[in-house]
């Protein structure tokens, strides 16, 4: 296990939201574990009332999780890293007002035919220091920096071109320019730069 992460799961298990996952060599769960922090985060990202569905819509997530976390460690092993740095930024979770960054970690030895993966579910803070911290530290131009704020606000490009007067076309110009920049390949990815400070040697996907 990861050390500061995980040291702080088996010292305090409700203090974190975490899931446990791993899956049979033919892709079936052979094993799911969550907390009681990470059900209702999980729950209200569902729209979910705690029903029995819940567990296999976890699964389903975890699923979503592995493969974009496998991405990733397949790309780091093609540069020859061999390994990514400890709970790494994949996914971002909205939850009612709240969004959770999704960090992944795997368990099991890099040998291993089942990887077990841990799925760390850390809530981002609504105050703005870090975002604008990282509006700085990446140099984006006031125009960018408007269609960040709009990006986070969970706005699509047309509603983006609407509220700055923009033409569709210029909007997604300055998408595709602001994922260069980051060095990621997703509207997820600019939003993870942004608000999680992740690494900009490992890009996001």
């Amino acid at each position: 296990m990861d050390n500061i992460f995980t040291d702080q799961i088996l010292t305090n298990p409700h203090s974190m939201a975490f899931v446990f996952y791993q899956t049979k060599p033919n892709g079936s769960v052979k094993e799911l574990y969550y907390n009681e922090v990470a059900l209702s985060i999980i729950s209200f990202s569902l729209n979910s009332r705690g029903n029995v569905e819940v567990s296999s819509d976890i699964a389903t997530l975890c699923l979503r999780w592995k493969k974009l976390f496998d991405k990733k460690l397949n790309k780091s092993n093609r540069k020859g890293n061999g390994v990514l740095p400890s709970a790494d930024f994949i996914d971002i979770l909205q939850s009612h007002k709240r969004r959770y960054a999704v960090r992944g970690l795997v368990m099991s030895s890099k040998e291993a035919k089942e990887k077990q993966y841990l799925f760390l579910l850390e809530r981002i803070s609504n105050d703005n220091g870090n975002l604008q911290k990282s509006l700085r530290q990446w140099k984006l131009s006031p125009r960018e920096q408007e269609i960040v704020h709009l990006l986070i606000e969970d706005r699509c490009n047309k509603e983006i071109a609407r509220t700055l007067k923009l033409s569709l076309n210029t909007v997604k110009a300055y998408m595709k320019l602001l994922m260069l920049k980051l060095g990621v390949t997703s509207r997820t990815g600019v939003i993870g730069r942004l608000l999680t400070g992740t690494n900009n040697n490992h890009p996001l996907d």
